[in-house]
């Protein structure tokens, strides 16, 4: 029986390159095995099973996988598998530069040779290469919109925690952009995910600016940061910033106040929700005046640290990874590349991880329960997570976390959280 659309199958070395591949995939509607998420124990029955309860096994030929004997096991797998199935699919991508004249590659094609091979540097991004592979196996298009995850903030519980975040994470960002615009005459700023406006409004409390504009999708935000903020100075507009729409009325806002550009954009937490990040990025870098600077907010849970105690901070982690609001958990991480490959300057690394030791009192209780505190989770069906191993682990995380807290409260317990401040230049 049928599971999966798709079996993945690579080297290790390829895995970040291979991973974003699968997401846009996944992104897409596409339920692929890929091995780090699928198997644990069991390995080679767990592959040979992946194999076969896939609709397409999909290899990626690099330098690295031509030379290893699990990816050549694999795709002797997949033929064998083929001759008993004639609807199988089979579908080829070379990564980067392989020499196809090598011993190895020669040997691969005695097995591949007959298939339609894509290149994956033939293809201008991520989204068309995974376009053209759905076209090779006749797979339809499920999700269309470039929202990585179905986050909204609309809940009285989500808007408790934002507050709480907006005044931890102040401490840290309000001086990175007063420094930012220090010496810049009546700079011109840009807020992307501005939501009501808290955020950015109290991070920029008591510096002089000229104009701001904040853009976000949610229609009620964008009316309560108007309500609040908007005046002469602040402009709030419903927008999204993954249509080519924004950017041009965004150059419109720019040009009515004879502006070339944006001083700053400052963009938190919103990156991780968001699908197509580094052709975003691009078309952001475009609107900042020459000298301008991005700064940026994002999360890292693989910097998340604990101890003692670290198996119920090991079942938060499951359960932000599952989700449906979460988005990349791993953004933070990404973030260099994406602002260099979008061509970006003198990117730093402002600050990468917040400790419980930073802080005392209420905003160490603060800093707990803004990640810790199930609380604050917005998580009341199995419908928030597309697991249901995360769904099974909420009730351990409830009846543990009063215990828990308290212990860390007395200082017993030390927590490091991936937090990381990025400020780049055009």
């Amino acid at each position: 029986m049928r599971t999966n659309d798709f079996f993945i199958s690579y080297n290790k070395n390829d895995y970040i390159i291979v991973e974003e591949i699968v997401n846009k995939m996944e992104f897409y509607g596409a339920k692929c095995w890929f091995q780090r998420r699928n198997s644990k124990q069991a390995f080679a029955h767990a592959i040979a099973q992946g194999i076969e309860s896939a609709g397409a096994f999909v290899v990626f030929v690099s330098s690295h996988s031509i030379r290893s004997i699990f990816v050549q096991n694999e795709i002797k797998s997949a033929i064998d598998h083929l001759e008993e199935d004639s609807t199988y699919k089979v579908l080829p991508i070379i990564l980067g530069d392989v020499d196809e004249q090598s011993q190895e590659f020669r040997a691969l094609s005695i097995f591949l040779g007959t298939f339609n091979m894509l290149y994956a540097q033939e293809f201008q991004s991520t989204e068309e290469l995974v376009l053209k592979i759905f076209d090779q196996v006749d797979m339809k298009i499920i999700n269309e919109n470039n929202q990585k995850s179905i986050y909204t903030g609309d809940s009285d519980i989500e808007k408790q925690r934002l507050k709480i975040q907006t005044a931890l994470l102040n401490k840290y960002a309000q001086d990175y952009i007063i420094d930012i615009l220090d010496g810049k005459q009546n700079p011109t700023i840009l807020d992307i995910g501005c939501s009501d406006g808290d955020c950015i409004m109290s991070r920029v409390e008591g510096i002089e600016y000229g104009y701001l504009l904040g853009v976000d999708i949610n229609s009620d935000k964008i009316k309560d940061a108007n309500d609040k903020y908007g005046n002469e100075k602040n402009t709030f507009w419903k927008a999204d910033i993954t249509k080519d729409e924004f950017f041009a009325e965004a150059r419109d806002y720019l040009k009515d106040r004879d502006l070339s550009g944006f001083d700053l954009i400052h963009i938190s937490a919103v990156l991780l929700h968001l699908d197509n990040v580094e052709r975003i990025m691009g078309r952001i870098h475009d609107l900042l005046k020459r000298g301008g600077h991005v700064f940026i907010q994002e999360e890292d849970d693989g910097l998340n640290l604990a101890y003692p105690h670290f198996s119920y901070f090991e079942k938060c982690a499951c359960i932000y990874e599952h989700s449906l609001e979460s988005g990349d958990r791993k953004m933070g991480r990404k973030v260099p590349m994406y602002l260099k490959n979008a061509g970006f300057s003198n990117i730093v690394v402002k600050n990468s991880t917040i400790t419980s030791e930073d802080f005392g009192g209420s905003i160490k209780e603060e800093l707990w329960d803004l990640y810790y505190n199930p609380n604050y989770w917005d998580a009341t069906s199995a419908s928030y997570f597309d697991d249901i191993i995360a769904v099974e682990m909420l009730p351990t995380v409830i009846a543990e976390h009063d215990e828990i807290k308290e212990e860390y409260m007395k200082g017993n317990i030390f927590i490091t959280l991936g937090i990381l401040f990025f400020d780049a230049e055009e």
